[in-house]
């Protein structure tokens, strides 16, 4: 396995949209930890119970814009400094809230990606990366393994979304971008867990709070599955392909996934029982929703370019995530800065 640059990111300057998210919280203290300057921008209002809140991660950045980037025209007016790098998170990223919500998760996840393209190419920003979904493909249902050049559709709003924003990208970056010294990546990773992550209707934040706080927790589909994996393995792809060597004047996609698929709600319920010795309240509740039962990603490119990233196995990666959400709900937040910063600086401490 290729070892990461932790040096290219000594006082660069990154911008991170959604920076206050699951994901762009880990990144945040990550990219702290290795040198860089900071910059954020995210909707208003974030929520008390997220990982920014709690460990108050905006004191990392130089500077945080609270906006919506959806509803902005003239964002390099508002953003008055040109990073190095721009890391894309933002997002509207629960499935269920898109058929509540189908026109906001268009405008969170196309309409206010056009205007992130617009600011790069007013700022002239030339190594950027948009994280996108695995849920991006056209899937049948089947338990193929997905590879990027697959097709891109979705038959519910969130994966149509997220297949769009795609091919806004790589349109955009063929349109303006093409044969100049620019550097575009879109990852398109699996389903993402870790401490620290509140989000609705999702599994594993879903049944740690079971366990801890002894609730019934309601499952669509034991037996669907999906590409589970740790936050910080995602964290460590981003970063690879950010400072990868000779990556200039191109664009590319990368499935980003664990080495085991195949893994069902119910394997990991049954992971999650094992390593609390916990009996877990479930009910199962009906839908009338189009979700997939199989999602599998193939990440023989990233592999092949990279190695095997993914540096621990499931039962590891959601022990330490049980761990994290002992502390929380046992309300000892201020050991869980602590805690966060020793799992990052950790994990790039381990070998393969």
């Amino acid at each position: 396995m290729k070892q990461l640059n932790k040096k290219f990111y000594k006082n660069k300057k990154i911008l991170i949209t959604g920076h206050s998210g699951f994901l762009g919280s880990w990144l945040s203290i990550s990219l702290k930890s290795l040198g860089a300057k900071l910059y954020g921008i995210s909707k208003k209002n974030v929520p008390n119970q997220s990982l920014n809140s709690i460990l108050n991660l905006d004191s990392l950045f130089e500077k945080v814009y609270y906006l919506d980037l959806s509803l902005e025209n003239k964002l390099e007016k508002k953003i008055s400094i040109k990073p190095d790098i721009l890391i894309h998170l933002a997002a509207q990223p629960i499935v269920l809230d898109s058929y509540k919500k189908p026109e906001e998760t268009y405008m969170v996840n196309v309409i206010a990606t056009m205007k992130i393209l617009k600011f790069i190419k007013s700022k002239n920003i030339k190594n950027v990366l948009f994280s996108t979904s695995d849920k991006v493909y056209q899937n049948l249902d089947n338990k193929r393994y997905y590879i990027e050049s697959d097709k891109l559709a979705g038959d519910d709003i969130y994966s149509s979304s997220k297949s769009a924003q795609e091919i806004l990208i790589k349109s955009f970056y063929y349109s303006f971008f093409k044969d100049k010294a620019y550097n575009f990546n879109t990852i398109r990773a699996g389903n993402i867990f870790g401490g620290g992550d509140f989000g609705k209707f999702r599994l594993i934040p879903d049944l740690a709070h079971s366990v801890f706080k002894n609730k019934i927790i309601k499952i669509r589909n034991l037996n669907s599955t999906r590409p589970w994996q740790y936050v910080m393995d995602v964290v460590n792809a981003i970063l690879f392909l950010i400072s990868k060597k000779n990556n200039i004047n191109h664009f590319q996609s990368w499935n980003f996934g664990p080495r085991i698929q195949n893994v069902s709600v119910k394997k990991i319920i049954s992971i999650f029982k094992i390593l609390t010795n916990k009996k877990i309240k479930i009910i199962g509740i009906k839908q009338n929703l189009s979700e997939k039962k199989y999602l599998n990603l193939s990440s023989k490119k990233f592999h092949k370019e990279f190695g095997f990233l993914n540096k621990r196995n499931l039962e590891t990666d959601l022990k330490e995530t049980l761990a994290w959400y002992e502390i929380f709900y046992k309300k000892k937040h201020n050991h869980l800065s602590k805690f966060s910063n020793l799992i990052s600086s950790n994990y790039f401490a381990l070998k393969k």
